[in-house]
C-alpha cells in the first residue's frame, strides 16, 4: 500500500497512514509511509534505548509493536518480556520471539543490536 491516497467522495488527496493533506513538496508517495515524521506507521516502528530496572547493563528499545497483531507497546523498564494488550503474545522486546523461544535460544541478553521492526508487522488491505 503506497502512501498517496484519493478519497472517492471528496477527491482530497492525502496520506492513507497520517491522513494529512498531500503536499509534494514534503511528502514522498512510498510504501507504508510518506516520510514525514509525523507520518503514524513510520512514528510506531521508531524507538529509543532504555535501560531495564530488572536486568542492569541490559539495554531494550522503549517501543514496539507486536509480531503478532501490530499493536503498539511500551517497556516500562520492566522485564524484557512484554505481554501484548491486544492478543495473548508475549514476546521479547529485543529479538521478537515469543517468551518460549527467545528462552530457548538465547540467554538473559539476546540480540545486540535489538532487531529492527519492519512495516510487515502492520495489518495489510486485501487486494
Amino acid at each position: 500500500m503506497y502512501s498517496r491516497q484519493n478519497c472517492p467522495k471528496c477527491q482530497r488527496w492525502m496520506c492513507f497512514f497520517c491522513n494529512e493533506n498531500w503536499d509534494s513538496n514534503t511528502m514522498r508517495n512510498q510504501q507504508h509511509t510518506c516520510g514525514l515524521s509525523t507520518c503514524t506507521y513510520q512514528q510506531l516502528l521508531v524507538f529509543e534505548m532504555e535501560e531495564s530496572a530488572t536486568y542492569k547493563g541490559l539495554w531494550v528499545p522503549s517501543t514496539r509493536c507486536c509480531p503478532k497483531c501490530g499493536c503498539h507497546g511500551a517497556f516500562e523498564t520492566k522485564c524484557k518480556f512484554h505481554q501484548c494488550t491486544n492478543c495473548p503474545n508475549k514476546f521479547c522486546f529485543l529479538c521478537l520471539k515469543s517468551e518460549s523461544e527467545c528462552g530457548t535460544r538465547y540467554n538473559a541478553k539476546c540480540v545486540d543490536p535489538p532487531v529492527q521492526q519492519a512495516y510487515t508487522v502492520f495489518p495489510r488491505m486485501e487486494s
